[in-house]
């Protein structure tokens, strides 16, 4: 009998230690190949170099010499920042992770991995997690050095070094809200174009191509009641220099709901996969 998600938890091995293991397994393997690091992030540092550019010119632009050119709150020198974290937290992820996850699902390979912990529900996260935030750090060691060299220092020392608890969060919680929708493959079937839709709903929703406060003014709260908000514009909003600690306890609350639902999910779709008679 193939051992199960729930199995493990049952089990003598601590489930820490199992999705420890499984983040460890997954940084492991992309730290060991530098050349990979550097090829995300030098695409990263042009991808930031000319949006963050085309803002920073437009900003500056709207100067009308009364004093520092700013867009909603943003100076030239913030909206920088701002670009860099955002793109640091968004870009490291699979454009297409949900039909990564969704893939094994339809075709029903996903049966063997029911069988080892690192592949069954949150294990499975916590690895996919190891292999996406060494990129991310090498994205933001390099969108730091982007800054500093073609806007300035960062508006807040204090805002910038929430931005990396904030960087690390708003990846882990794009991964788990990618994994909890894929997760409906087992009873919808394929659903794999829904990284589409996902991911346009990050770049207004979320903030990733202009910040929320440029939103109209109907959209804006919106927005910010959505959980995209906490995968993008959080690490960027602290990174401009907002001192504005609560996002990271709302991005730690869209955490906790998205866990406990992509691990309900996966164990009642192994239940369901039982049920049909596939394993």
């Amino acid at each position: 009998m193939l051992t199960t998600s729930a199995t493990v938890a049952q089990g003598p091995v601590p489930v820490l230690r199992v999705l420890g293991h499984s983040f460890a397994t997954g940084f492991g393997l992309v730290v060991a190949e530098p050349k990979g690091l550097i090829a995300r992030a030098w695409f990263y540092a042009v991808v930031t170099a000319v949006l963050a550019s085309m803002w920073r010119i437009a900003i500056i632009a709207n100067d009308d010499g009364a004093g520092a050119a700013t867009v909603a709150g943003y100076s030239a020198v913030a909206i920088f920042w701002y670009i860099a974290a955002a793109e640091a937290a968004l870009i490291p992820v699979p454009s297409n992770l949900i039909e990564q996850v969704v893939r094994p699902i339809v075709d029903e390979s996903i049966e063997a991995w029911f069988s080892r912990p690192i592949f069954a529900g949150l294990p499975t996260l916590m690895f996919r997690f190891g292999q996406v935030l060494p990129i991310s750090l090498a994205c933001a060691g390099t969108g730091t050095a982007l800054s500093l060299l073609l806007a300035g220092p960062p508006p807040n020392l204090i805002a910038l070094a929430l931005a990396l608890p904030a960087l690390c969060l708003a990846v882990l919680l794009s991964i788990t809200i990618q994994y909890t929708f894929a997760a409906l493959a087992f009873w919808l079937g394929d659903i794999s174009g829904m990284w589409l839709v996902y991911h346009r709903a990050v770049f207004i929703l979320g903030g990733l191509i202009i910040p929320l406060e440029t939103l109209p003014s109907w959209l804006e709260p919106i927005a910010r009641a959505l959980p995209f908000m906490a995968t993008v514009y959080v690490p960027g909003r602290l990174a401009a220099g907002y001192l504005e600690p609560m996002l990271i306890v709302r991005q730690i609350l869209w955490l906790v709901v998205f866990i406990a639902a992509a691990t309900v999910i996966f164990r009642r779709g192994e239940e369901h996969m039982c049920r049909r008679g596939v394993r």
